[in-house]
């Protein structure tokens, strides 16, 4: 074999010289020159991709059906601290030791056995330090369709990770400094307040007594906004759990919208598909979620736009983009033609004190945001600079009929009883013991667990008991429950208490309890429930 040269080309040609039986010559020629030139672009083809392999940074490998390397580069190698040939034909748990490496083994077996083609994190152990990789990984199919082994790609994304980690930690104590700040702020000016109105009555409270009490008044009024904010804390925190029950959304979300409303321009256009399904929800919290939604459309709206709300049944399938269970649910959408969010704080809408407006305290959609997630829901937002937002909230439904549940105000209002309060503060029994008195209702007060006993052994008759959950030094209301109605069967119970995400007081059926109600509250409210349970 031999080049030949001509004017035309240069080429490969393979001469075959035979010597026939007759004493003749014969000789053959075969060009071969694009033979050659094929395994020239061939090998040009290997070298390149041999030079990019081994100047990679990331780890490239092949292994076959039993795990063992048939090629590593030169990253990957690196990565697995060993030689070349202490590489090649070893498993990764030989290389590696049986922790890590049975678990990479098993990973690529599960994969030659799907076919699949994962992105997956694989941890591994380098120089005594525990690394993290991303690695892309697919079955090594043969020209005949056949799975022989695997490929793999991976990258040390230990770095990356703690660099995220990072800036995760930062910004939850930003998040935390902006809460505590806000939260210190508001409850600043709450006790200015209640300091400021009782010092007035005490220069007042014999000159004006009318004055006085109108002080009085008002320090109740902004007592009742630092409880408001307390519940609304708790709602946004882990706690704050619903009390559910069957409600029909259109009327909570028709009387919750209006009622947000009233005093403004707007006008709100309702458009509610038939035959909307029920929800098990907290009352209270989705109609809470609902103000603050419509609130935020009319605060958004400049010129008295109409806000649109709009209630529909949808099916979510496995595949929903939500990241909700598949199932039906109830959507809820509140559409204004406001001013919009940037792209920039849309991100931020949600955080707790975060609000670009001049008055609020920026906690409404944090609030509705723990309420809807609380509720196993979702809640989602588009927006355009100066053309408005969609907020859409989706609600499991429920199969279950709506119950008919009596009316406070049809309760009697002269129900006579007797009534035992355990808590261990004792300015609370005299406040209850006081108040409940007030109210035409008899009442006995304990401070622990073994003063109620003590009461409920000398066999009086009992109408109702109300319990604080947490008692210093004794038992609590959960602890003894099952005492007293072993004693007085018949007893009605109210747990009490100041954890107002007690799991008690979101269920308190389940833990044998007629009824909850959390602090702060008042003699009158705990009286009004008290005739509802004996009504």
């Amino acid at each position: 074999m031999g080049i030949y040269e001509d004017e035309r080309i240069t080429g490969w040609r393979e001469n075959n010289v035979y010597k026939l039986p007759s004493g003749e010559v014969v000789a053959v020629y075969d060009d071969l020159t694009l033979q050659k030139q094929a395994e020239h672009e061939l090998k040009k083809h290997y070298n390149l991709l041999e030079t990019i392999m081994a100047s990679s940074q990331d780890s490239i490998y092949v292994k076959d059906l039993h795990g063992r390397y048939l090629f590593a580069n030169q990253a990957a190698l690196k990565t697995l601290d060993v030689k070349k040939e202490a590489c090649l034909g070893k498993t990764d748990i030989e290389i590696l030791g049986n922790d890590i490496g049975a678990s990479i083994m098993q990973l690529d077996k599960n994969i030659i056995n799907s076919r699949e083609r994962p992105v997956v994190e694989e941890k591994i152990i380098i120089d005594g330090k525990e690394t993290v990789w991303s690695s892309i990984k697919a079955p090594y199919i043969d020209k005949d369709n056949k799975c022989i082994g695997i490929i793999g790609i991976s990258r040390d994304i230990t770095e990356k990770k703690l660099l995220d980690e990072e800036l995760q930690r930062n910004h939850k104590l930003e998040s935390v400094g902006v809460l505590a700040g806000g939260i210190a702020h508001d409850f600043n000016n709450y006790l200015n307040g209640i300091l400021g109105n009782i010092s007035l009555v005490e220069m007042l409270f014999d000159k004006d007594r009318e004055k006085a009490f109108s002080k009085l008044k008002e320090s109740e009024r902004i007592l009742k906004e630092a409880s408001s904010l307390t519940h609304q804390l708790l709602t946004f925190s882990k706690g704050g759990k619903p009390i559910k029950e069957s409600i029909l959304i259109t009327k909570l979300v028709k009387e919750s919208a209006i009622f947000a409303s009233s005093g403004s321009n707007v006008s709100i256009k309702f458009d509610f598909a038939p035959d909307i399904k029920s929800i098990i929800a907290d009352k209270g919290q989705v109609k809470q979620a609902i103000q603050n939604l419509t609130l935020n459309a009319i605060q958004a709206t400049m010129h008295g736009e109409d806000i649109n709300i709009s209630v529909q049944n949808i099916k979510l399938d496995n595949n929903n983009t939500l990241n909700l269970r598949p199932g039906e649910y109830v959507k809820i959408s509140i559409k204004d033609k406001g001013c919009g969010i940037s792209d920039e704080n849309l991100s931020k809408i949600f955080d707790p004190y975060f609000t670009t407006k001049t008055k609020g305290q920026g906690l409404g959609l944090a609030i509705v945001y723990s309420i809807i997630k609380n509720h196993e829901g979702n809640i989602t937002v588009e927006s355009k600079l100066n053309a408005g937002s969609i907020f859409s909230i989706y609600l499991p439904a429920s199969e279950h009929e709506v119950l008919k549940t009596t009316n406070a105000s049809d309760s009697k209002n002269n129900i006579q009883a007797k009534i035992i309060v355990m808590d261990d503060e004792k300015f609370i029994l005299d406040l209850f013991a006081s108040g409940l008195k007030q109210l035409g209702f008899e009442v006995f007060t304990v401070s622990n667990a073994e003063s109620l006993m003590n009461l409920l052994n000398t066999r009086q008759h009992f109408d109702l008991a109300i319990l604080d959950l947490t008692v210093k030094g004794s038992k609590g209301g959960k602890e003894v429950i099952a005492d007293v109605k072993k004693l007085y069967p018949n007893i009605k119970t109210i747990a009490f208490s100041g954890y107002s995400n007690d799991p008690v007081i979101s269920d308190p059926l389940k833990f044998g309890f007629d009824a909850a109600i959390s602090k702060p509250c008042t003699p009158v409210e705990v009286g009004t429930l008290i005739k509802i349970i004996l009504s």
